[in-house]
């Protein structure tokens, strides 16, 4: 075997088929757009996150407002019912508000 039949059969088996490189293509593609997904969903995250973590200080803060409007002492315990009555002290089976 001369070195120009060396040559020739080493890049030969060495190449791909056209449509096995744009199969490769379609995937690393995909790859990337999943990868940029992901990136718009942990900003969405970190945004829904910030979003929480207002609505939670908010709702903090409004309940001071009405711990401090009705007189209930600082670190007692409280429940609001769903009715709209509040009972100040613990209450077996009670969710209740502290602070």
């Amino acid at each position: 075997m001369s070195d120009t039949e060396t040559t020739e059969n080493t890049e030969n088996t060495l190449n791909v088929t056209e449509e096995e490189l744009a199969l490769l293509t379609r995937f690393r593609q995909a790859g990337q757009d999943c990868i940029r997904e992901l990136g718009l969903l942990e900003v969405r995250r970190a945004r829904i996150l910030g979003n929480y973590g207002q609505l939670e200080a908010a709702s903090q803060n409004h309940l001071k407002e009405i711990r401090d409007r009705l007189g209930i002492a600082e670190g007692s315990e409280w429940t609001i019912k769903p009715d709209g009555k509040v009972v100040v002290g613990a209450e077996e089976g009670a969710d209740t508000t502290e602070g």
